[in-house]
């Protein structure tokens, strides 16, 4: 089961522009959640507040293949800027 369920536009209105511009471009970790279908999760997190002011955190998802993941020595080279989805917690 893959995380990630809301949209990038989903999660300017939650959080604002900015903070999602960080978490994007904040280094994502492999979590080590290899999922249902044979793929790798990759997230990157980002501490920030809500339109509200509660302190929140933003999580920005990525899946590859665990083959494309086995493939690369160099894992810059995977398409980060496919991004899978968003949450916040």
């Amino acid at each position: 089961m893959q995380k990630g369920n809301l949209s990038r536009e989903q999660v300017i209105n939650i959080v604002g522009a900015a903070a999602v511009d960080v978490a994007e471009a904040t280094e994502p970790v492999q979590t080590g959640r290899l999922t249902n279908d044979g793929t790798v999760e990759f997230v990157a997190r980002h501490e920030c507040t809500d339109k509200d002011g509660e302190s929140v955190t933003l999580c920005v998802f990525w899946y590859f293949s665990e083959g494309a993941v086995m493939a690369e020595e160099d894992l810059s080279n995977l398409d980060w800027d496919d991004i899978s989805g968003y949450d916040v917690n």
